[in-house]
Order: C-alpha cells, then sequence, then structure tokens
C-alpha cells in the first residue's frame, strides 16, 4: 500500500514538473517576442541596447550607450557600430550567470540622425542578433528640467545669530572619453597563402578600424618573419600609415614566411590576424612564356553597381584591364571587414569580367587584380561601400 502511494506521489510531481516546463516556455515566448525565441531556440546571445532609446533626440555633447546581453554560455565581447561601421570591442562586466553589460562614452562628431548597432558574441563563437537605436543628435537640444522649488515664507523667531560658514561650490569636470580596446587593422592584401616569385616587386595593404575620435591608432608597422612567433624576421618596417600600403622586394631565400601588422596607441597595442606567403624559385628546367623584359604592369579598372545597395538586389562588380603584352588573368575579392578576403571570380585570358550576387546587409570591400603573362600585377582602387537592409 505504501509503495503504491509513493509511486502516485511521484507521478504527480513529474506531471507537475512537466507542466512547469510548458508555462515557461510559453512565458518565454510570449514574454520575449519573436526575437527573443528564436535566440534561445537558437544557442545564441540576446543582445539589447538600454541608452540611447530608438527613435530619442539626445544633445550634441556626450553620451554614454549602456547595453546589456545574455547567454548561458556566457558573452566574451560586445560589438558597437555607428553608421555602419565598427568602432569598438568591449570587454563585458558580469552582472549573474548568464547577465553582460557594458558602456562607451561616445562624442558625436556631427549633428543628425545616426544609428547605433550592438551585437555580442559568446563563448562559443556564436553572434546575438544585432540591437539598433536610431538617435537624432541636436545641438539645440536641451533636457527638460523639473521647476525650482517654491521656498515657503520662513516664520519669524528669535534665533541666534549662526556664525558664517564657507559655502563649498563643486566645479563641473569635463567628461571623461575612455578609449575602447585598440582594435586590430584588418588585412586587405594579398590572401593568406600567396605565392610569388623570388626577387619581385610585391607589396601589402591594411585598413584600420573606425573608432571614437582621438582613440583610434596613431601608427602600424609590418613584419615579416620565419615563423608565426616572429622570433626570426626579416623585414620590421615600422612608423606607417593606420591605413595604407607598403611594397618591398622579396629577395628572401625561398620557403615559406609569415606576416602582420601591429597597431599602436600611445601604450596600447594590437596585432593583426597572421597570414602566410610563399617565396617561390624559378625553376631552370621550366621555360619561361613570357617576354624576359616586360617590366610593365596591366592597367586595372574597377566598379560596382549599384552605387548604393540593398540586401534585396544584386551587387555586380566589372573590371577591366589592359596591358602593352596582353591580360593574362582578372580576379574580383569581397571582403568582410575583419574577415580573410574571398575570391569571388576569375577570368582568364580576357580583359574585362564580372561578377554579381546577391549580399547580405552589412559593410563590405572590394577591388580587383589584373596580371600579365609575365607576372606583373596591378590592384584596382578598393571600394569600401555598405549594403542597406531593407526593413518591411
Amino acid at each position: 500500500m505504501g509503495v503504491k502511494k509513493e509511486n502516485n506521489m511521484m507521478k504527480n510531481n513529474f506531471s507537475f514538473l512537466l507542466l512547469f516546463i510548458i508555462l515557461m516556455a510559453l512565458g518565454l515566448s510570449a514574454c520575449g517576442g519573436k526575437e527573443d525565441a528564436i535566440s534561445y531556440a537558437s544557442n545564441t546571445p540576446l543582445t539589447w541596447i538600454d541608452a540611447p532609446l530608438d527613435k530619442s533626440t539626445i544633445p550634441y555633447a556626450p553620451y554614454e550607450i549602456v547595453m546589456h546581453g545574455t547567454d548561458a554560455n556566457g558573452i566574451t565581447k560586445f560589438e558597437i557600430s555607428l553608421d555602419g561601421s565598427i568602432v569598438a570591442l568591449l570587454e563585458p562586466s558580469e552582472i549573474n550567470g548568464s547577465l553582460y553589460s557594458a558602456s562607451i562614452t561616445w562624442q558625436p562628431v556631427s549633428e543628425g540622425v545616426h544609428q547605433i548597432q550592438v551585437r555580442s558574441n559568446n563563448r562559443s563563437g556564436s553572434w546575438s542578433n544585432t540591437a539598433i537605436a536610431e538617435v537624432t543628435i541636436d545641438g539645440n537640444f536641451t533636457y527638460l528640467t523639473p521647476p525650482p522649488e517654491v521656498e515657503e515664507t520662513p516664520t519669524p523667531s528669535l534665533t541666534s545669530t549662526p556664525e558664517a560658514t564657507e559655502t563649498l561650490t563643486l566645479t563641473p569636470t569635463a567628461t571623461e572619453v575612455v578609449c575602447p580596446v585598440l582594435p586590430p587593422v584588418f588585412l586587405v592584401e594579398p590572401v593568406n597563402g600567396f605565392n610569388i616569385y623570388q626577387n619581385l616587386q610585391t607589396g601589402i595593404s591594411w585598413q584600420s578600424v573606425a573608432t571614437m575620435d582621438n582613440c583610434g591608432a596613431t601608427s602600424t608597422r609590418f613584419q615579416i618573419a620565419t615563423d608565426t612567433s616572429f622570433s626570426n624576421m626579416v623585414l620590421d618596417q615600422s612608423e606607417l600609415a593606420i591605413n595604407g600600403s607598403y611594397s618591398y622586394i622579396t629577395n628572401f631565400a625561398c620557403g615559406t614566411y609569415f606576416w602582420r601588422i601591429l597597431s599602436y596607441r600611445g601604450a596600447d597595442q594590437s596585432t593583426s590576424e597572421i597570414r602566410s606567403i610563399n617565396i617561390l624559385c624559378p625553376s631552370i628546367t621550366t621555360p619561361t612564356t613570357f617576354p624576359a623584359n616586360d617590366t610593365t604592369n596591366p592597367t586595372v579598372y574597377f566598379s560596382y553597381e549599384p552605387s548604393d545597395p540593398d540586401a534585396e538586389h544584386k551587387v555586380t562588380f566589372t573590371t577591366t584591364a589592359s596591358d602593352n603584352v596582353g591580360v593574362s588573368k582578372i580576379e574580383i575579392y569581397l571582403q568582410i571587414p575583419k574577415q580573410d578576403a574571398q575570391l569571388k571570380q576569375t577570368c582568364n585570358n580576357t580583359t574585362s569580367c564580372t561578377y554579381s550576387s546577391y549580399l547580405a546587409w552589412g559593410s563590405y570591400n572590394a577591388w580587383a587584380y589584373g596580371y600579365d603573362a609575365a607576372g606583373n600585377r596591378t590592384r584596382s582602387e578598393i571600394f569600401n561601400f555598405t549594403v542597406r537592409e531593407v526593413i518591411k
């Protein structure tokens, strides 16, 4: 009899637990909305902006952007973008086991409408939804302040005269802008594993990540080494521009080398990704198929359309090239900032090349290379553009 009663109690407890789980799931779905439900279902973080609020108006003055994120696995960083450009990566502060926060002081550089975008990344490497706040910066805007309190007329009374005391006057201090962690530059060219023959001129290029005023890198440094720890360097060039390019001669021993760009801002330093480059030795048994005295680089023109692309229409990239002997190859590259460049199209033995595709909304870099039979190469202008999100 006691065993049967105990079994009934276990069944009742199990039924109550199952009902509780179902109610909790329905509650999360109802309270969190569609975006929250998707976030929990896909094991990705959830991010929101506390300040400023979307569609709000704020003064043309330093403003603290406040954000929160939640994830059961923990959040490792917040990414902040202003008007489509990444400006900062922030380390979060843990509030409890799954809730995290961060803030940064923003100094607007112009009045008008600006868009703030925030997303977070968890320990599994998954990105959250993108929280968006569109704000209007108004130089004439001031916060409403309550009217001064009306002091009551004191009732006359006989009191002793107090001694004069010194009045403490608070001197306002300027808001200190705390710079975020210095983000590394992203490498534009050459791609990882690039092959080039010995004793030829080649080059690299890079771009820094946009950040707050007076918070970006002030100089960069280019290094090539035989190892990924850069203990045996063959080239070390400092005091370079924060956005730029550098040319050098591949007068090294044949083999694989590694290169990177260091960024500096005072005592702060950041390191880009490490890419490899292969220096090849020409084989004496391989006949040359190009004029030995051809040292003229091709001319390359590159364009894209439409000029203001959105995520619902294709973006078309067009390249034309010319050369005094002949164009052997054209390559078209596309890159998401801070990620490796992707070779999207290769056209051989032609003077024109086209690539067309739908692109997700966000920021991109695009460029093209033109080659001749002698191995001379020219890179086109690098275009930085943003694909707009279409909100329905």
